[in-house]
Formats: C-alpha cells, structure tokens, sequence
C-alpha cells in the first residue's frame, strides 16, 4: 500500500502531540513497515539488506525519530512536529526509480510493486499515545521487533555508550559506571522485550508483527532476511540481499563479556529470559 489518503478520520485520531494546523487532506507516501529495534539487535543490519530489494524503499537516513521526539522539541534529534517533512521523506527520487526497475530487471522482476518503510530503534520502547499515531495513519503497518539475549544487548549498548562515544579505552571505564547504565530504566524497558512486544501486538493486525531473532542473524543470516521477505510479502531469497550478509553493520568492540558484568545482568534479566522461551519460545 505506497500510498494512502490521509484525511480527517485519520487526522482527528491523531494526538495534539501532532501539528495538523497546516495539513491539506490527500494523498501521501506513508511507510508500510517499521523496523523498532530496540537498539542494539541487529536493526541496522536488517535495513540495510532491506534497502538493497528492489521493492523496497527506504529513506536514506536511519533513525528518523519522528514519532519517538513529539514531545522533545529540545532534543537534538528532533526536526519536526509536522506530518508534511515526514511524508515527504517516502517519495522516492527519480533516481531511485531507475536504479531500483535496473535492480528488478536484474532479478527478473516486472514493474514490481513498492513498499516504504523506515527504521528507529527508540520507537520499541515508545509509549501508547505515540504508537497510537502511527496506527491512526496506517491501520495496516507491519512492525518488525528485533529480540537478541538482554545482557549482550545491554553489553553491547554501554560498550557503544560509555566507550566508542566517548572515545575511551574499555579499561578506562570502571564496572560502576556499567552497572548504572545496565541499572538504568531504559536499559531495563529495551531488555524486557515481552512488554514490548504485546504493547506493540495490541495495535497490530493480525500476523502484522513479526520478531526478529538476533541469533538467526548471527547463525543463518540468508534465513533471516528470507523471513522477513516473506513477512512483508515481497520477492525472497538471495539475490534480494547483501553480497556479503555476514558484514556487521555498525559495530562495537569485539570485547566479550566479562564475569562480573554477566553475572549482573544475568540477575536483572533471568525473569525476561524465562518468559521468551515459555511464552514465545525464544532462546536467546
């Protein structure tokens, strides 16, 4: 569905979170799918594979943080209120056009079809009210959460955090300050991913949900992005994806995990690890 009419059912579903005070009623390039995260689970990976079918769009930026920065109009990472930059980021470029009807010629696709998406790792642990808006513009949206084992997301995150941003040496940092970012209550809500999961499942349609295992992308990544292909009801296999899947996108230190921290994380997350392998038989 590339393009949707958006008008004023939709627009009165909408939160004042949202500025409509300018919108004319039409016809709009809207996603129809959205890559969650949370951070740290492979979503990089994952768009950029995406970004090489040739059915598929996305903007060239990741981490567009519209609907997660509504109200942050102080934040860095915040553009926009408006629906119009939004939408505009979907219309696909005459370029683009070419190069993605080369690719499917390539692929022995005819003039096929084009869906849109995007991918913001903070819309995993978004609120209600903003997960709301996205479902008042496409009652249809098809979201993909990605789920990797708590404590290596959480190890992989304040690696990223407190030693690649900082430009610090691993050794520099001491435990304490680990253990406050793995303590953190964002650290906490992005490893609990069954929370996440059923308040995102509540909004969806059904089969419009698919997760993402981060050790599928780890010991059958073809496997994986074939899956996803499937989900989203486009053409799958191979030459739809990467040459070289096994790259690592966005990368922190190879580093393993130490004792002390496993052990840590190993306490605040067992609860979590219980409920994916019994509720969604998910052995991370």
């Amino acid at each position: 569905m590339p393009v949707l009419h958006i008008g004023e059912a939709q627009l009165s579903r909408l939160s004042a979170d949202i500025d409509t005070s300018h919108f004319r009623p039409g016809k709009y390039s809207v996603p129809d799918f959205l890559i969650i995260g949370p951070q740290r689970t492979g979503s990089s990976w994952l768009r950029t594979n995406l970004c090489k079918h040739p059915q598929v769009f996305m903007p060239f930026k990741k981490e567009i943080f519209f609907f997660s920065h509504l109200r942050r109009k102080d934040h860095k990472r915040y553009r926009s209120n408006r629906l119009e930059p939004y939408f505009e980021l979907f219309n696909i470029p005459f370029h683009k056009k070419l190069e993605r009807s080369a690719k499917a010629m390539c692929s022995g696709l005819v003039l096929p079809s084009t869906i849109r998406g995007e991918a913001t790792a903070s819309y995993a642990t978004m609120p209600e009210t903003d997960i709301a808006n996205i479902f008042a513009l496409n009652p249809a949206m098809r979201i993909i959460i990605m789920v990797r084992d708590p404590a290596q997301r959480s190890w992989s995150h304040a690696k990223k955090t407190l030693v690649r941003d900082q430009n610090k040496q691993l050794e520099d940092v001491p435990f304490e300050e680990f253990e406050r970012c793995y303590r953190s209550k964002s650290n906490i809500e992005r490893g609990t991913y069954s929370a996440l999961i059923e308040r995102w499942r509540s909004f969806c349609k059904d089969g419009a949900l698919y997760i993402a295992e981060y050790r599928k992308l780890c010991a059958d990544p073809l496997g994986l992005i074939t899956e996803t292909q499937n989900f989203l009801e486009i053409a799958s296999g191979r030459k739809f994806a990467r040459r070289h899947l096994n790259t690592v996108v966005n990368p922190t230190s190879g580093d393993v995990l130490p004792p002390q921290h496993s052990e840590l994380l190993g306490e605040l997350f067992a609860d979590e690890v219980r409920v994916l392998e019994r509720d969604y038989g998910i052995k991370v």
